[in-house]
């Protein structure tokens, strides 16, 4: 069940323009950039991107033509959307870490950066949490179980 996360999670990185993930954490001494799902606010382990593993594993759903129609009418805005978002929190997060490290910047200091940061990430769980609203509109909800079945999400 890893691999259908983890499949997801690659699916939405590639969908999202991140390039590729590091299969290992980097050392301390060596500056990464994080897959850009890990800026959000809540993690795919959590609540997994359904659009990807629709993407790559739909036919084992069964959609409909109307179903692959409003599918599409998904992707061709959720991304953009969301991604827009995790950039905006990598940026401010660097921003954050270089002040924190070279200057010795203090929370309070840092007070208006960790609102932008905080608000970036929640500006993207909640696009995030419209999407699989609308998936699971989209779907029957036998298919919706066999989608969660698909991302690795434990029944109820």
């Amino acid at each position: 069940m890893k691999r259908n996360i983890w499949t997801s999670q690659l699916a939405m990185l590639f969908l999202l323009g991140a390039g590729q993930a590091v299969a290992d954490a980097p050392p301390a001494t060596t500056a990464a950039v994080a897959p850009m799902n890990h800026y959000a606010l809540i993690l795919p382990q959590n609540l997994p991107h359904l659009m990807g593993v629709i993407n790559k594993r739909g036919d084992e759903l069964g959609l409909n033509e109307k179903q692959q129609a409003a599918f599409k009418a998904v992707m061709a805005e959720v991304p953009a959307a969301i991604g827009g978002r995790f950039k905006a929190a990598q940026a401010e997060e660097a921003a954050i870490a270089r002040a924190v490290l070279h200057e010795g910047a203090t929370p309070e200091a840092l007070a208006t950066s960790l609102d932008r940061l905080a608000a970036s990430k929640r500006e993207a769980a909640e696009i995030h949490i419209r999407c699989v609203n609308r998936v699971r509109q989209i779907l029957e909800p036998a298919q919706y179980e066999k989608l969660l079945a698909l991302a690795g999400v434990a029944a109820h």
